[in-house]
């Protein structure tokens, strides 16, 4: 898959996030699933602003900073609409990682603290 190809990928998955948090029945749902489109979109502007110079290495690790500084968001709240806010977060960015990492063909290692 092409950068463009993951990118178009990215921004369709972000419109149906969209689409779920319209229709949720619940504000805790509303937020996960506007926040995953948020991430969505961000990765997909991300990787369209690249320089096509730039390594898919360095795209990867970057969007997964990203989600690290989500995930540890979302682990410092005791619950509330800021815990379900960033969990869609981090639901957004493991889509967008699982879609970028195709984009070379290669599968990278994961980059969590608890994989070691």
């Amino acid at each position: 898959m092409t950068r463009a190809e993951a990118v178009e990928r990215l921004r369709v998955w972000a419109q149906r996030a969209q689409h779920e948090a319209a229709q949720a029945d619940t504000r805790a749902s509303m937020l996960q699933w506007q926040a995953q489109s948020q991430a969505l979109t961000a990765v997909a502007n991300f990787v369209a602003s690249q320089d096509p110079q730039t390594p898919d290495d360095v795209v990867y690790r970057l969007v997964v900073a990203d989600r690290a500084r989500s995930l540890s968001e979302w682990a410092a709240r005791e619950g509330g609409e800021a815990a379900d806010f960033y969990a869609g977060a981090v639901a957004g960015y493991d889509l967008a990682i699982t879609t970028i990492r195709d984009m070379s063909g290669r599968v990278w290692p994961r980059v969590d603290a608890h994989s070691g």
